[in-house]
Parts: C-alpha cells; structure tokens; sequence
C-alpha cells in the first residue's frame, strides 16, 4: 500500500466528516447555503478520498468514482486486491 496516498485518503476523509458536521450545524442556525453545500460538497470530499484510497492499493484512480455509494464505495475498495506491490 503507498502510504503517502493513504494518508491523503485520511485527510479526505477527516475534511469530509468535519464539513459534513459543520454545515449540520449551520443548517440547525439558520444558514441558508448550508443545504446545497452539503448535497455537492461532502460527496465530493468522499469521493476524493476514495480517488486517495484506490491509488493507495495501486489502483487507477477511476476507482474514486465508488464514492458517489458513500461509504459502501470505501467498503468496496477496502476488499479490493492491493496491486500496489506488484507494481514495477
């Protein structure tokens, strides 16, 4: 597994579950935009990370696209095969 990917992946995910929380937290005070930045930014953070994760086992990163099924698109790619070793 490359390991500069996988941490990225991490962060994505980290940045996706804090916005995610973050715009909750603005839609329950009010915040108008809060609604549509939440329909098109999470699932774009989760997909980036999973873009992460699927480079990270030596996949292309195509993969990523398994994000649009939230967390079963991680799911998936965590059963993946990791290609990453056999890699020249």
């Amino acid at each position: 597994m490359k390991k500069k990917y996988l941490r990225k992946s991490n962060i994505a995910v980290i940045f996706a579950i804090i916005f995610s929380l973050a715009s909750r937290y603005a839609e329950q005070h009010g915040a108008s935009l809060s609604g549509p930045l939440q329909i098109i930014g999470f699932p774009l953070l989760w997909i980036v990370a999973c873009y992460f994760y699927a480079k990270s086992k030596g996949r292309h990163g195509a993969w990523g696209l398994l994000g649009i099924l939230s967390i079963f698109g991680l799911i998936i790619l965590y059963y993946m095969k990791d290609k990453s070793a056999q890699a020249p």
